[in-house]
């Protein structure tokens, strides 16, 4: 999904509170979260408007697919508080924004990617490199102390095999 998520701006054209959704809030924790359903329009790579529902990120977009925005604490406040928080920063009709569109599936925006190129190389170039290195030192290491001798080529010993002097 991360590389066909296109970059747009977005317009908040409705904001509407659904019924409450049941989360689990930790291990024999349950409690409701207020489900705030924000749709936006926005101009996709062909210039045609369209519109989709606002999630906040990738994560919320799998999990909570039904809900623009997710807080599930213990305190019912405490949620409540969240998703107010989130409409009033990205819920008001008529507001304008970056966001992020699928192209594949043009009803699923999002308001920020969790994963950029950037942070895919790094994950993929940093340990690829220390690998490489620890290879070559232990490369380096067997050609010093001659790791690939046969038995036969191994210079004589005052111990047998089983390390007993002979």
């Amino acid at each position: 999904m991360v590389s066909t998520i296109k970059h747009t701006t977005c317009t908040v054209v409705s904001s509407d509170y659904e019924d409450n959704v049941d989360c689990s809030c930790g291990r024999n924790c349950y409690t409701q979260m207020p489900c705030l359903v924000v749709m936006v329009t926005y101009q996709d790579r062909q210039n045609a408007t369209a519109t989709g529902m606002l999630h906040n990120d990738e994560g919320e977009l799998d999990q909570w697919s039904m809900c623009s925005y997710h807080s599930c604490s213990r305190s019912w406040e405490l949620n409540v508080d969240s998703v107010s928080w989130f409409e009033n920063n990205y819920g008001q009709v008529g507001q304008t924004y970056s966001c992020f569109y699928n192209p594949g599936k043009e009803n699923e925006v999002l308001l920020r990617k969790d994963y950029d190129n950037m942070v895919i190389f790094h994950v993929m170039f940093w340990p690829s490199l220390l690998l490489a290195v620890l290879i070559g030192i232990t490369c380096v290491i067997c050609a010093k102390y001659k790791c690939w001798l046969d038995e036969d080529d191994s210079p004589p010993s005052n111990y047998s095999r089983f390390g007993v002097p002979a």
